[in-house]
């Protein structure tokens, strides 16, 4: 939903349950232009930063080589009314990364 209001589309769309496994062999096959990380204390944007950069599966990725990250704190992405404010600050970010490659 927050994607969606942001005009972005999930590489995962197509998957009908609300969790699911996936490998990463489906995300370098779907090659994402931006990616959305949830920060969290237990598992921070940062470290999953350096994780894609690291990664030799991940780090040719089109968003990882460009940097194309947009970043959410986990409390906005529970459902809630943080939503809204999540996903103005998607929108937000996605124009400060389209504007950066222009």
């Amino acid at each position: 939903m927050i994607m969606d209001a942001a005009g972005l589309t999930n590489v995962f769309a197509s998957v009908k349950d609300t969790w699911t496994s996936v490998g990463w062999e489906s995300v370098v096959a779907a090659d994402p232009s931006v990616i959305v990380l949830v920060d969290a204390t237990w598992n921070t944007a940062e470290s999953k930063i350096k994780t894609l950069e690291a990664n030799p599966a991940t780090k040719n990725l089109s968003a990882v080589k460009n940097k194309r990250y947009i970043t959410l704190p986990f409390a906005s992405t529970e459902a809630g009314i943080r939503n809204v404010e999540a996903a103005a600050t998607t929108i937000d970010q996605l124009a400060d990364l389209n504007s950066l490659s222009k």
